[in-house]
């Protein structure tokens, strides 16, 4: 889960560097700075948004078929299914604690 705010002069997504599951685990108030274009300003928890990250699915099946890779065919087919099924439960997990944190 990647969080970020919305810069208020040039409405970028400024990425924050906490990992927090929830808003009440963030300050009061902290200042980013959006390393594109230099602006400085100052946020709130209510500021912040959550989204998920770089999907793990097709990752996963691909390590998974190249694991599998080593019992030959049928374990490339079930090595590439076992990954992909952990890489959408992965997935699904991270969409959860993304609606968690965005309803909070």
């Amino acid at each position: 889960m990647r969080l970020y705010a919305v810069c208020k002069q040039c409405r970028g997504k400024i990425y924050l560097r906490r990992v927090v599951s929830t808003r009440s685990d963030l300050p009061l108030s902290f200042h980013l700075l959006h390393q594109k274009r230099g602006h400085l300003d100052y946020y709130t928890p209510l500021d912040v948004v959550a989204e998920a990250g770089t999907p793990a699915t097709l990752g996963g099946a691909a390590i998974g078929g190249l694991i599998g890779l080593l019992g030959g065919p049928l374990g490339l087919i079930l090595g590439g299914a076992t990954g992909a099924f952990l890489g959408a439960s992965s997935d699904a997990d991270e969409e959860k604690r993304v609606k968690n944190f965005n309803s909070s």
